[in-house]
């Protein structure tokens, strides 16, 4: 592609967008047959792109004040920083552990005395996920869709086995389902 930078210097850069030398015409711009075919939607397509690629560069050159400055490897960079995806914004984490326990605790009416409960247990899982980290040098973050039985037992101090991990386990799946209930 050929872009005007200042007088007496036009600026080709390879734009990564391969068009057969017969589609070209005289003013370096992509021709369409008139026919329908295979060929035609992808040299519209093709079209669209350079078009796009053309006007980015033509903004990037706007914003620049010195002229003289600019040079073929700028090109290129602007090309590849068109071809490159945008990077994506860090979200948080819908299925974060604890922002769940503050939404639940938001949407729900309680006592003050359930809150300091609720409080004393969200401090303990808070607790826990930290020894997870320092014991295995890991990332671990306690995450709704990863509770396992043996995540259970490490927290509780009980084999899965045990009668009383038995005894408890229906109030696990109880708060999963009304965790996930609440997601939706």
């Amino acid at each position: 592609m050929r872009i005007y930078v200042r007088y007496g210097y036009v600026m080709k850069i390879p734009s990564g967008i391969w068009v057969n030398p017969k589609r070209w015409s005289k003013k370096y711009w992509i021709t369409i047959p008139a026919i329908p075919g295979d060929e035609q939607p992808q040299l519209i397509n093709k079209k669209e792109k350079l078009t796009q690629l053309t006007r980015f560069i033509d903004d990037e050159l706007k914003k620049v004040e010195d002229r003289s400055v600019i040079y073929q490897d700028w090109g290129v960079g602007k090309v590849k920083e068109f071809n490159k995806p945008p990077k994506a914004t860090k979200q948080e984490d819908p299925a974060n552990f604890f922002a769940l326990i503050e939404r639940y605790k938001a949407e729900h009416r309680f006592s003050k005395y359930r809150l300091k409960h609720l409080s004393v247990i969200v401090r303990c899982l808070m607790r826990f996920e930290l020894y997870k980290r320092a014991k295995d040098k890991s990332t671990f973050r306690l995450n709704i869709h990863k509770i396992t039985p043996d995540l259970i037992g490490a927290m509780s101090g009980h084999k899965e086995g045990s009668k009383v991990f038995a005894q408890y386990r229906y109030i696990d799946e109880d708060i999963k389902r009304e965790v996930v209930n609440l997601l939706e």
